[in-house]
């Protein structure tokens, strides 16, 4: 994608607009990945659900690791690591892939 093509991308949004939003999503991205942000919100999501005082609370988490779900799936799909999808390289840290972008399926020819 052409740099051009953003703010008609993102509906109108500025360029300062747009590195905004991809520093707080790359923030949150580098804390531990999609695999573990959406394990760790799902584990939390029971005990607010339980409690009337919190279940807006849960709602706004489930919601979270719904999207974090989401990239990793565009992740599987498009055969790219989380590095190679969005520049985030935490998981080198977490899973050791050296630099890798690309993820290879073995045993499937698809």
């Amino acid at each position: 994608m052409e740099f051009s093509e953003i703010g008609e991308k993102f509906e109108g949004l500025t360029a300062d607009q747009v590195c905004n939003l991809a520093k707080f999503g790359k923030e949150i991205l580098e804390i531990n990945g999609t695999v573990t942000l959406a394990r760790c919100l799902l584990e939390v999501t029971p005990t607010l659900m339980d409690d009337n005082n919190y279940r807006e609370a849960g709602c706004i988490v489930l919601a979270i690791a719904k999207a974090a779900i989401e990239l990793d799936h565009q992740c599987w799909g498009e055969h790219k690591t989380l590095l190679g999808l969005t520049g985030v390289n935490i998981d080198d840290y977490c899973y050791g892939l050296k630099g890798a972008q690309e993820i290879t399926v073995y045993g499937n020819d698809n």
